[in-house]
């Protein structure tokens, strides 16, 4: 197998993560890379905001969590998981941008 191979097959999700300040040029990178990783049609349609403060970082997850009830309630499970799944992304956007 190919060091490739071996780098992509040891892939795994963090869902749980320390409150410790990351180091500024160590987020750059880890922005950069990201932005780098392939993408369907090299869509990139990712915005990074950069929240320090633990109040305001609170506030929106608060807003972003009501919007994401709000619109997701209008939908069956099958609808958020076929094809309608972007068109909805797009509606909890724009629902949050409301709030705001």
């Amino acid at each position: 197998m190919t060091p490739t191979i071996e780098l992509l097959k040891a892939h795994r999700s963090i869902r749980k993560f320390e409150n410790r300040p990351i180091a500024t040029d160590l987020l750059h990178e880890l922005i950069h890379a990201g932005q780098a990783a392939a993408s369907s049609s090299f869509l990139q349609a990712t915005t990074i905001i950069r929240i320090s403060d633990p109040a305001k970082r609170a506030s929106l997850a608060a807003l972003a969590n009501h919007a994401t009830r709000s619109v997701v309630g209008r939908y069956t499970p099958e609808q958020i998981y076929s094809s309608k799944r972007d068109a909805i992304q797009k509606e909890i956007f724009e629902e949050t941008k409301l709030i705001l």
